[in-house]
């Protein structure tokens, strides 16, 4: 999130807006709403998957939405990203295409794997909680571990991304699988999702210490719905693949 040129520019000119500036508690109250339209969407993407599997036998609409709500977020993910100030719009409307897609794949797993919903909400819930924790008793942590956590997450887009080539063709992809190297490349991705909350927490301390623009806070805002969604994901992905070798 600090790699954004218009935040590097916002920490090397501190204090210099004359305007109202982004605040923790701003901050923190846009994430609470955010997540709160996330979780309500959602749920209805995950009744209105179930009526429609009870009613037709098929997944159609699950995975319809499922798709039109990753590809909704991926855009707006980026729109937001590149045009910070836009953030109050476009955050809004990317938690809501989150939950199209948290709801519609949510089902599908649970079917699955039944109970795994609620334990993988439980262990996110336990994540955001312990890091916030951690983070408040030391500070300095985001700082000290802010590189490491950014060329991990740039591995693991990458290793996605030549996963999604292989799957494209048809080419199994070992770091995909419920093998033990799968699992273990899961949990790896679930430890450094839980490094970028602190990063996040850190990117909202020194925002709110350097004096951003106020509409900063729903940027921020925004950075923490996208991990805490990411984790969410990721941790759903590990507990399926230790489930599936039962």
């Amino acid at each position: 999130m600090r790699s954004n040129p218009m935040i590097r520019k916002g920490f090397s000119q501190a204090n210099a807006y004359d305007g109202p500036v982004m605040s923790i508690k701003g901050t923190r109250n846009k994430t609470f709403l955010l997540v709160g339209i996330t979780t309500l969407i959602s749920i209805f993407s995950f009744v209105l998957c179930i009526m429609n599997l009870y009613s037709t036998g098929s997944f159609s609409t699950a995975y319809g939405l499922s798709t039109f709500g990753s590809i909704g977020a991926l855009v707006l993910a980026l729109v937001t990203s590149f045009k910070p100030h836009l953030s109050k719009t476009t955050s809004i409307i990317y938690a809501v295409f989150e939950g199209l897609l948290i709801g519609s794949i949510s089902l599908i797993f649970k079917l699955y794997f039944p109970g795994i919903i609620i334990r993988t909400m439980l262990l996110t819930l336990l994540a955001v909680v312990l890091t916030l924790a951690l983070y408040k008793q030391d500070p300095s942590v985001g700082g000290r571990i802010r590189k490491g956590v950014m060329i991990a997450t740039l591995s693991v887009v990458g290793v996605s991304l030549i996963g999604l080539v292989f799957s494209l063709f048809g080419i199994p992809f070992i770091f995909w699988g419920n093998n033990l190297v799968g699992i273990g490349f899961s949990l790896l991705v679930v430890g450094i999702a839980i490094a970028n909350l602190i990063v996040d927490y850190d990117n909202i301390a020194l925002g709110s210490e350097y004096g951003l623009p106020k509409y900063m806070e729903w940027y921020f805002a925004f950075g923490l719905l996208v991990t805490i969604i990411w984790l969410y994901i990721e941790i759903l992905q590990l507990i399926s693949k230790i489930a599936s070798r039962d």
